[in-house]
């Protein structure tokens, strides 16, 4: 495992829930990606990465995310 993953991985371990906030958008990307994967072995690490996006809030997705 990348030494940069492993910090980044402890610092949201370590952080409170509630000052990250997931995109709406980037859990539904991960989502699509993990539903294309066609091999019933990825299913454990599914639900790990599923468990790990559920301690953390999803900001939702509204016209004033994209205004410019």
């Amino acid at each position: 495992m990348d030494p940069l993953h492993k910090q980044a991985k402890a610092h949201l371990l370590a952080s409170a829930p509630a000052r990250i906030l997931l995109p709406v958008i980037a859990v539904a990307e991960i989502e699509s990606g993990m539903a294309k994967v066609i091999n019933p072995a990825a299913e454990p690490q599914h639900q790990r990465v599923r468990q790990f996006m559920k301690r953390y809030p999803i900001m939702p997705f509204e016209y004033g995310t994209i205004e410019l």
